[in-house]
Parts: structure tokens; C-alpha cells; sequence
């Protein structure tokens, strides 16, 4: 085998290489943290920073945030099988949470591997 052949291929596996721990890497940072289970560890005592670490992270945010005029502020966190309704109050502590799974999302993950519902 030639030099240039060599060349050649090592940059072509070091290419697929870089492309697969990109994409996982990628899975493991965006994946859906609107969970059940984190619903069921937010308490009505948290803060809302508390709350936006445990279902954001560091890459997300709520999808929704409506200022009402009693001081009170909604937030709407989307995942791709339910959303979590939240309510806070000036001095941004949590009043009111609710789950919703009435209206999930397929997310483009979901659609490339072929899922038509998220409900299978």
C-alpha cells in the first residue's frame, strides 16, 4: 500500500471517528430532561434556578415563559413526550407545578429512526 494511500485512510477513519463521538456527545447533552422522574423530584419549596438545573442543565431553557399580572410567572418546559407546567411567585419560588402528557413531541431524532408515535 502506497504512503498517500495510507495518508488517505487514516484521515478517513479519523473522520469517522470524530463523527461518531460528535454525535454521541451531541445525544448525551441535548437528551430529554423533561422527565417524569424529574418531575417527581421537584418539591413546592424549590427555587426556580433549582428547578431550571434540574430539567434545563446548562443547554436549555423553558420553552414558554408568560408574566401574569398577579406577579406571578408560567413556565412551560417541553420534552418529547410531555410538558411540565410551572408556576412562580415575585420572590421566584415555586406555587403550582403540573405534568402534561396530553400532547407530545416527536422530536427529529424520533422521526429519522422511523417512530410515528411516542406513544408505541
Amino acid at each position: 500500500m502506497s504512503t498517500t494511500m495510507k495518508k488517505r485512510l487514516t484521515w478517513l477513519a479519523a473522520g469517522i471517528m470524530v463523527f461518531i463521538c460528535t454525535f454521541y456527545v451531541t445525544r448525551i447533552v441535548t437528551r430529554d430532561r423533561v422527565t417524569l422522574e424529574n418531575f417527581l423530584l421537584i418539591r413546592m419549596d424549590m427555587t426556580k434556578s433549582e428547578i431550571h438545573w434540574l430539567l434545563g442543565g446548562l443547554l436549555r431553557h423553558p420553552s414558554k415563559i408568560e408574566r401574569r399580572p398577579n406577579d406571578l410567572v408560567r413556565e412551560t418546559w417541553s420534552g418529547s413526550r410531555a410538558a411540565v407546567l410551572l408556576w412562580y411567585d415575585r420572590d421566584e419560588k415555586l406555587v403550582w407545578l403540573q405534568w402534561d402528557d396530553s400532547h407530545p413531541q416527536i422530536t427529529w431524532f424520533d422521526r429519522l429512526i422511523g417512530v410515528q408515535s411516542v406513544r408505541e
